[in-house]
C-alpha cells in the first residue's frame, strides 16, 4: 500500500513523543526508587511503576522508510510541503499495528507523566513529611529540567483518521496502566459530560 511521506513522518512524531515521555517516566521512577530504597521500602507498594516500552525499534523502522537517521529530519519532512507528497510502499497490516501501538503508548506514557501529583500524600505517608517533601521537591526539579514541550495530539488525530478510512478503527493493544488511568478518571469525565 502506498502512503505519503508526511503520514509516516506524523507516525514517527507520535512514537518520538511516546519515547520522550517514557524516558521522563523512567527518570521519575529512578528518583522515587532511590528515596524508597533509602527508607528500606518497596516503591511499588506505594506508587505505580513504569510499564516497559520499546518504541525505538518502531521509530527506527519508520525513519528507515523515510530515509533519515535523525529525528530532526522527520520534522523537516513535516514542514516541507513538496516533499510530503512523495509516496512509499508499506505493508498495510504492519503499519496499522504500529499505529495502534504508537497511539496507545503515547497516551499511556503521557497520562503516566501527569499522574505524579496523585502520589504526594502516599509519598509523605510512606517516607514521612521531611523525606516525602524532599522527594517531591527533587521530582519538581527533574520535571522542570526535563520538560517536554508541545504534543503530538494533531498527529494522533491524523493517524486515527487514516485507520478509520481503511475500515479498521483505532484498536488499542493491552495497556494496563492506561486502562487503570481511564477507570480512575471516568467519574470526573462523566461529571463534565453531565454538566454540559
Amino acid at each position: 500500500m502506498l502512503v505519503k511521506k508526511r503520514f509516516l513522518a506524523e507516525l514517527a512524531h507520535v512514537i518520538n513523543y511516546a519515547i520522550g515521555y517514557h524516558e521522563y517516566n523512567l527518570g521519575v521512577s529512578r528518583i522515587q526508587t532511590h528515596f524508597f530504597e533509602k527508607a528500606g521500602k518497596n516503591v511499588g507498594d506505594y506508587i505505580d511503576q513504569v510499564e516497559p516500552y520499546d518504541g525505538a525499534q518502531h521509530e527506527a523502522a519508520i525513519m528507515a522508510l523515510l530515509g533519515v537517521t535523525e529525528i530532526s529530519k522527520v520534522y523537516v519532512i513535516l514542514k516541507d510541503k513538496p516533499q510530503t507528497d512523495e509516496e512509499i510502499d508499506v505493508d498495510a497490516a504492519w503499519l496499522a499495528n504500529i499505529i495502534n501501538d504508537a497511539i496507545t503508548r503515547y497516551n499511556e506514557k503521557h497520562c503516566f507523566s501527569m499522574m505524579g501529583i496523585e502520589h504526594h500524600d502516599d509519598v509523605r505517608q510512606a517516607l514521612g513529611k521531611e523525606e516525602g517533601d524532599k522527594l517531591i521537591e527533587e521530582l519538581g526539579d527533574f520535571f522542570m529540567s526535563s520538560f517536554i514541550c508541545g504534543s503530538a495530539d494533531h498527529s494522533v488525530s491524523t493517524l486515527k483518521e487514516w485507520l478509520a478510512k481503511r475500515g479498521t478503527p483505532y484498536t488499542p493493544p493491552p495497556a494496563p496502566y492506561l486502562e487503570k488511568y481511564n477507570e480512575k478518571m471516568e467519574p470526573f469525565r462523566q461529571a463534565i459530560r453531565d454538566s454540559l
